[in-house]
């Protein structure tokens, strides 16, 4: 990925420059990596130091675009 990004986003050399020749690109790819990427970034699952407790942090909540923050507590079964 970052060769095929380094040529769509840098000319390089002068003497590259001038011998330039067309380049085709698949830019589905380029939506799909970005798509994926931001799909990963979007949501953090945090275990805090207490063994029974995690914060679910989304950044874009799907249902208003809006930072969602999650308590979630271990459920004890009874042994």
């Amino acid at each position: 990925m970052y060769g095929l990004f380094g040529r769509l986003l840098h000319t390089g050399s002068y003497k590259s420059y001038k011998k330039a020749r067309t380049e085709t690109f698949d830019f589905s790819l380029l939506v799909n990596f970005l798509s994926k990427l931001k799909r990963l970034l979007n949501e953090h699952t945090y275990l805090l130091h207490e063994e029974d407790l995690m914060i679910r942090v989304i950044m874009h909540n799907e249902k208003d675009g809006r930072v969602l923050l999650q308590e979630l507590r271990a459920v004890r079964t009874p042994t």
